[in-house]
């Protein structure tokens, strides 16, 4: 048992040594990576004439992918990315590489379930429970406090209860159906709500936004907009020094909005959670203001955030968000609420064009600090929330008024204000969409290096081991990655195991959805084995795929992801504007003005 624990120990500090040499140094490569000049800068033209300098990036390319490679072959023995038997584009070798990750996470996120399974057992737990330290139940108006607020864990709280979903006035709505608008009240009007008939576009999902007449109006005024810079914008005081309200009270929540609407400005930020369920959910809101900060319970206060609306489109508050793409899905998706006035500092950063675009490296270039990336995946649904993770939620907005501030400085002298600001209204003028089921999916990116390896009894097995995983995730509310990680499915379509035992060997550890529809997805694996139609339905889906690609058209995916959403990169094409009903009509008449 000693010697157990000495080689424990061992390789514990191994580990430490390994990270300390590997993660500095990685991070000075990055650093390095980012001086070469690119395409959107000027001296890429300059320096790509040179022969000598072309000569030397691409002996530096080929050594990087040698050193990818040969990572890959310990690890991943399935990759490859070097031109071996036929030139690979750069995109090819960057999917190869994306898979490859997406697998090893998969890996050791398998690992630490385990792990975390044997740890469960141990304390005479069943492992298919969650640990969640705090039962969500009905608003008490009268309760001045909370053992959230302070981070403390209270005695009356159960150690392990079921997931907050379950306990939601209006449960979620995982089947294929389109989504259509939820808010019941429509604050700071010019079309009344009364007035909208939201219908879903059979084929697109598309249906007028609520605020599409609002949002225009906002937009068309932004050609009387002057900008004028604030008097005083001094950088925050820390956090330890500067009030902080949790919210998970009606009487609290009243208190904040009744704040917020005095304000001329407010920051904003939400934390989501992906892997316990279908869709998703909208955790904690952050909100802070230039003299307080604001972390709301969005799982208690799940009913009442549609009130959000009253400051959110409120066109005489400027709401400053990073990366704003999710969170104005998950806005919309949970809770009704909508944005007018948007200010998104990530857009800002893109047409600035910094070397990096996501929130942390604003913190560092204009505050100087270096938030915790360690808690980026946190459980947010977890009750009570530490200090740390408090803090952790809070500093993402704490700071973003000061830093938006010397952006809009910045793009003002550069004459790139205005675009920002169109940019920012594009994306409120964003619906949001429930994923759809495809039966195409097991073509694309996610599983398309793979399948391509497959023959077509066994990318059978792929496609509908994917469709019956969408079908039980939506049932159970469970995401894709917890019914079944891609790197199981993806071992049982290559190895299409006779019996069940067999299927079951093709995961470790086994997820409990596979236990629970273990029959279902063998029948899959028979009928790929012995169907006659086969050949045929797969002949049919690649003619389909080839022609959609053909077309240039998208299959809608899952909007769920692990991603903290400030670091979701955002390319100028997803942030248009999809073509609604009422848009329609408005163009025929006017035109298009955006």
């Amino acid at each position: 048992m000693h010697m157990m624990t000495d080689q424990n120990n061992n390789l514990d500090e191994i580990s430490r040594q390994l990270i300390a040499g590997l993660v500095p140094n990685a991070a000075k490569a990055v650093k390095f990576s980012r001086e070469f000049p690119t395409y959107s800068t000027p001296s890429f033209a300059y320096y790509h004439g040179d022969a000598r300098y072309n000569a030397v990036m691409s002996a530096n390319s080929n050594k990087i992918e040698s050193m990818i490679q040969n990572g890959f072959d310990i690890i991943d023995g399935s990759v490859n990315i070097m031109d071996l038997h036929k030139s690979k584009s750069l995109e090819e070798k960057f999917t190869s590489v994306v898979s490859a990750n997406d697998r090893i996470i998969d890996r050791l996120n398998a690992a630490m379930d385990e792990e975390e399974s044997k740890n469960l057992k141990k304390e005479g737990i069943s492992p298919d429970k969650e640990r969640i330290t705090h039962s969500f139940g009905e608003l008490d108006s009268s309760r001045q406090s909370s053992p959230l607020a302070s981070g403390r864990r209270s005695s009356n709280l159960p150690n392990y209860v079921i997931r907050p979903q379950t306990l939601f006035t209006v449960k979620p709505d995982n089947s294929p159906t389109m989504f259509l608008p939820i808010l019941k009240s429509k604050p700071n009007a010019i079309a009344p709500l009364e007035d909208s008939q939201f219908v879903a576009d059979p084929l697109t999902g598309d249906y007028d936004h609520p605020y599409f007449v609002e949002l225009s109006e906002f937009e068309n005024s932004l050609e009387d907009y002057e900008y004028t810079s604030v008097e005083f914008n001094s950088k925050p005081p820390p956090l330890d020094v500067t009030p902080m309200v949790f919210v998970d009270t009606a009487e609290s929540f009243g208190e904040m909005l009744n704040d917020l609407l005095t304000q001329s400005e407010i920051a904003v930020d939400l934390e989501h959670h992906s892997y316990r369920t279908y869709l998703g959910i909208t955790c904690l809101i952050q909100i802070s203001t230039r003299s307080k900060d604001y972390i709301v319970d969005a799982l208690k206060l799940r009913d009442n955030l549609e009130y959000l609306n009253e400051v959110f489109t409120n066109p005489n508050i400027v709401k400053v968000l990073h990366g704003s793409d999710m969170d104005l899905m998950w806005l919309q998706r949970d809770f009704g609420v909508y944005m007018i006035n948007l200010f998104d500092t990530g857009q800002a950063s893109r047409v600035l064009h910094f070397a990096r675009f996501s929130l942390s490296f604003l913190l560092e270039m204009f505050v100087g600090i270096v938030p915790d990336k360690s808690l980026q995946l946190a459980d947010w649904r977890a009750r009570p929330l530490s200090e740390k993770l408090i803090a952790y939620a809070r500093s993402d907005t704490h700071y973003l008024l000061y830093v938006a501030e010397k952006l809009r400085a910045q793009l003002y002298e550069n004459g790139l204000l205005m675009e920002v600001l169109k940019r920012s209204c594009r994306l409120c003028h964003r619906i949001y969409k429930k994923p759809r089921v495809n039966p195409l999916g097991y073509l694309e990116k996610s599983h398309g290096d793979f399948c391509k390896t497959l023959n077509k009894r066994q990318a059978y097995a792929l496609k509908h081991l994917c469709l019956l995983r969408d079908s039980i995730g939506r049932t159970e509310d469970e995401s894709n990655g917890f019914v079944l990680p891609n790197h199981m499915l993806h071992n049982i379509a290559e190895r299409l195991p006779k019996e069940p035992n067999g299927l079951l060997a093709c995961c470790n550890p086994i997820p409990i959805m596979v236990n629970k529809y273990l029959m279902d997805f063998h029948k899959v694996v028979m009928d790929a084995r012995e169907g006659k139609h086969v050949e045929k339905e797969i002949d049919e889906d690649r003619v389909k795929f080839e022609a959609k690609i053909e077309e240039g058209a998208k299959f809608s995916s899952t909007t769920a992801s692990r991603s903290a959403p400030h670091e979701i990169p955002i390319a100028d094409k997803s942030i248009s504007v999809p073509h609604t009903p009422t848009q329609k009509r408005l163009q025929g008449i006017h035109g298009d003005e955006r």
